[in-house]
């Protein structure tokens, strides 16, 4: 709504309250500076409706003439650039703070503006999270063909996203097809889905063999809910009571216990809670033991240990095989959880000058330059991770 209409209705308002007020409705009269107005309310009203319009269109032509100047030109497209960057930041800010329906609203109005691809993905993506599945579909569409990968995320969402009661309901059904045996194999994937919005993946804990047997999973989706469904069932454990944690994994068989995805699982769980000794004894054992693979530990972030033990046990095996990346990348990871930036950085030039340095270690690379107050080598480091393949 223009400016101008707000001043008008306040205009209008007082016209009318004004004589009601002063026991007068229907007739004013008006004495300022020597002059003296005389009117009925409904003239004032029209008075003021064509007042308004008049300097609407003075300040329109004036804009109109000034916008044929260099100057001018100039001095509006700023303007127009600063509203539109304040929209922007207002849609985005609206956005991290999870308030989709009013980043929707900015951010539509800033594609009238302002026609890109990629504003039309965003759009996609708030309006799904608002809950406009219809505006989200056509979006995508706007977004054109590079986007076209992300339907299945959209229609995903407009399906676990629905209002709870709905959800409580799917949730229910589930449970009463898996307490009969009775569910589909193909319907596993949206299962999990389904588990996993809700923070409910332990439920799933007595039926992994069934997944396993039915759910067409690759060896690594398999092992990463198994990791995932252990953690949550092991945090959810000792919410209340710590040694709850280890008396639930002393319960396990032993064969569940030498079984990576659960080990790391545990080994997670107990930096959760900040045993982090613990931690680095459940991991030590299972690499001596052959469970463990070292790079599993470093990308669950499991091997923070200031234990010198763990540290000698790399350095060991370092000594053995000097050129062994994995063996480098651990040295690195435990190098700068103790904050030996100096023999991280070491470690990780030695791991690029082997062709070794996937994203994450030039991220790290970046973090030990910027710790050893290098800033420009530290930018380097994080240039080349914008460009490095995944770990």
């Amino acid at each position: 709504m223009k400016w101008w209409v707000y001043v008008l209705v306040v205009l209008i308002a007082g016209a009318i309250l004004g004589p009601i007020s002063a026991g007068n409705a229907g007739y004013l009269l008006i004495n300022f500076a020597g002059y003296t107005i005389e009117s009925t309310v409904i003239g004032l009203v029209v008075f003021l409706v064509i007042a308004i319009l008049a300097f609407s269109i003075v300040i329109a032509a004036i804009r109109a003439l000034l916008g044929k100047t260099r100057a001018g030109s100039q001095w509006f497209s700023r303007r127009k650039a600063k509203k539109l960057k304040q929209r922007e930041r207002r849609a985005i800010l609206a956005m991290l703070k999870h308030d989709y329906t009013s980043a929707l609203v900015d951010f539509e109005l800033l594609y009238k503006q302002q026609r890109s691809e990629n504003l039309a993905a965003l759009l996609a993506f708030t309006a799904d999270r608002a809950g406009e599945p219809g505006k989200a579909k056509y979006w995508l569409d706007t977004a054109g063909s590079d986007f076209k990968s992300a339907v299945g995320f959209i229609s995903m969402q407009s399906e676990t996203q629905n209002n709870g009661d709905h959800q409580q309901l799917s949730i229910r059904h589930v449970e009463s097809q898996l307490d009969r045996g009775e569910l589909p194999p193909s319907q596993w994937a949206q299962t999990i889905e389904l588990y996993k919005t809700e923070k409910r993946l332990d439920d799933l804990q007595p039926h992994l063999n069934q997944i396993q047997e039915q759910a067409k999973l690759s060896q690594q989706d398999y092992d990463q809910l198994v990791l995932s469904v252990y953690l949550q069932h092991f945090i959810r454990i000792a919410h209340n009571d710590a040694k709850a944690l280890f008396k639930d994994w002393k319960s396990l068989s032993r064969t569940q216990r030498s079984t990576p995805s659960i080990r790391l699982a545990y080994a997670k769980a107990l930096n959760y809670y900040g045993q982090h000794a613990a931690c680095t004894k459940v991991v030590k054992k299972g690499l001596e033991r052959g469970e463990l693979n070292l790079n599993d530990c470093v990308n669950e972030h499991v091997l923070v240990g200031t234990d010198p033990n763990i540290i000698d046990w790399v350095q060991s095996h370092l000594k053995r095989k000097p050129n062994d990346s994995q063996y480098i990348r651990a040295l690195a990871v435990l190098a700068l959880g103790n904050k030996d930036y100096s023999l991280a950085q070491r470690a990780l030039k030695k791991l690029s000058d082997l062709n070794a340095c996937n994203k994450d270690d030039y991220i790290r690379m970046g973090d030990a330059y910027a710790a050893l107050g290098d800033n420009r080598l530290a930018a380097n480091a994080y240039k080349q991770a914008l460009t490095a393949k995944a770990r």
